[in-house]
């Protein structure tokens, strides 16, 4: 019920959340409290409010680096990616980079490429926005490889628009071109 009202009705989705987590605090569960902070960020996230979206991800990723929980590896980079987007949309480039970056590391060392794969793609539109262009074109070649390794075409594809529109940033243009080109042939 709550993820239904984060979108369309985010203070009855906070008040839900609210309510559920004071109700069940004689049932605690630590992860309660991790998912708890992770869904109110995010109901943040929708209304735009990234100061206090920011503040509930860290809260939940304190909670998280301190649980016992055998899904941790799973469970922080997923958080960092998130904390990653939040930073970047707020207008903090290098905490973005940083909290991507710690995500992509423990993708790595997981042997998740799938998840480094949307790390890398995620520091290449970072890296563009910032206007480190060479920066986000090795990103994103990175994510492209890995895509083209799990036989995944459509992510293949952004990766290679995302390369296209940072060499269209450098004025390179025929490099620009070959990139697009090759991201539609694989959207058919």
């Amino acid at each position: 019920l709550v993820r239904m009202y984060m979108r369309t009705n985010p203070d009855t989705a906070k008040y839900l959340l609210d309510k559920y987590y004071k109700e069940g605090a004689e049932f605690y569960n630590p992860k309660n409290k991790i998912i708890h902070h992770q869904i109110k960020g995010y109901t943040y996230y929708f209304e735009a409010k990234f100061d206090s979206a920011v503040s509930q991800l860290e809260k939940s990723v304190k909670y998280a680096e301190a649980s016992p929980f055998e899904d941790k590896e799973v469970l922080l980079p997923s958080l960092y990616n998130a904390l990653g987007v939040m930073y970047q949309r707020w207008g903090y480039g290098v905490k973005a980079a940083e909290y991507t970056s710690k995500a992509i590391a423990i993708h790595n060392e997981n042997k998740n490429t799938k998840g480094a794969a949307v790390g890398y793609n995620n520091l290449s539109a970072l890296y563009r926005e910032q206007k480190e262009f060479k920066r986000a074109i090795e990103a994103g070649k990175k994510a492209a490889a890995m895509h083209v390794q799990l036989k995944d075409t459509l992510q293949f594809a952004g990766s290679y628009n995302n390369i296209g529109l940072a060499f269209n940033d450098l004025h390179q243009r025929d490099s620009a071109r070959f990139y697009f080109e090759l991201s539609l042939s694989f959207r058919d």
